[in-house]
């Protein structure tokens, strides 16, 4: 009877010690695994945040090589503008070579027929000076002497040679315009004589003596001076006062020498 109750008080101890330790040890029995789900937590939150790094990565890559490729797009364009631009003006300075060529050979052939007239037209406006009505001789020789000497001259530019032939001639067509009237010394009949000469244009040369005692004319054909009548002579004066601005403008009644 005893030891019955004693049993029953000592299994009744017993079951409650195994009782009031059954949680430790279930807890002590969970502990790995609460671990090892703690680590896979955290190596999956690791493996997350790095795939976002990467993402984030790729992404900034991703919106860096578009920008760069909307660039070389732009750049692309604007070379192939430029390419296209700088082809119109090769070939626009091609047909510019090629214009000057031309004219560089036209002026060539310019040049090497230029310097034979210039010469010509020397030698013809030296022939129609010694032909013509003899008017301020010095003048006109030393022009025609400093034509020449230009056209002989090798340093001298074409250009600048044909500058002076032209003022030449300009120079010799001028005398064929207006009415001149000049004082001079002439011989005439063996007499020397203090003179108004009138000079009208290349038509005629006449003289008329200061003292009004002579009026002549030079003859073209006799290259001469040849006294005229009371007429020519009172004609003569009257153009001589017109050549001074003295008289009014009019016509005039003059003799006319000889064709040379």
């Amino acid at each position: 009877m005893t030891r019955q109750p004693l049993h029953s008080a000592l299994l009744a101890g017993a079951l409650c010690c195994l009782l009031a330790t059954a949680p430790q040890a279930v807890r002590a029995a969970d502990a790995p695994d609460a671990t090892q789900a703690q680590r896979a937590v955290r190596s999956t939150v690791s493996v997350s945040a790095e795939a976002q790094r990467i993402a984030n990565a790729w992404a900034d890559e991703r919106a860096d090589l578009q920008a760069r490729l909307r660039d070389l797009k732009a750049r692309e364009a604007w070379l192939g503008f430029r390419r296209d631009k700088y082809r119109a003006y090769i070939a626009n300075q091609r047909e510019t070579i090629a214009e000057l060529e031309r004219r560089k050979d036209e002026f060539a052939k310019v040049r090497d027929q230029l310097e034979p007239f210039l010469d010509d037209t020397a030698k013809r406006l030296d022939a129609a000076i010694a032909a013509d009505l003899p008017f301020l001789a010095e003048e006109r020789a030393a022009r025609m002497a400093f034509l020449r000497d230009s056209l002989d001259d090798y340093h001298l530019p074409l250009s600048e040679k044909l500058r002076r032939t032209l003022e030449t001639l300009q120079v010799e067509a001028g005398y064929g315009r207006g009415a001149e009237a000049t004082d001079t010394v002439l011989d005439i009949g063996g007499r020397r004589l203090q003179v108004t000469l009138l000079r009208l244009g290349r038509i005629g040369l006449y003289c008329r003596a200061a003292d009004g005692s002579l009026c002549a004319m030079w003859d073209r054909a006799s290259g001469e001076w040849t006294v005229i009548d009371d007429d020519g002579a009172r004609s003569v004066r009257q153009g001589i006062e017109m050549a001074q601005r003295r008289r009014a403008a009019d016509i005039l009644a003059l003799p006319m020498g000889g064709a040379r």
